[in-house]
């Protein structure tokens, strides 16, 4: 549930291949105003603990960085 996920010390993502870039820059960088149209993944905010990203070159792709 996201209450047990969101209370971890760490949390980690771990996202390869190119064909996931599209939705990993949604994810990270999409809009969070409406709570209805959230992604299951944009639903994970530690209260406390670290939100990690281990990404391939490939699925980083889109981001701005």
């Amino acid at each position: 549930t996201y209450p047990a996920i969101n209370a971890a010390a760490v949390i980690a993502f771990l996202v390869a291949g190119e064909d996931k870039a599209a939705r990993v820059a949604q994810v990270i960088e999409g809009d969070r105003s409406d709570p209805t149209t959230l992604l299951p993944s944009q639903r994970i905010a530690p209260l406390e603990g670290r939100l990690l990203w281990l990404l391939d070159m490939a699925a980083a792709g889109q981001l701005h960085l």
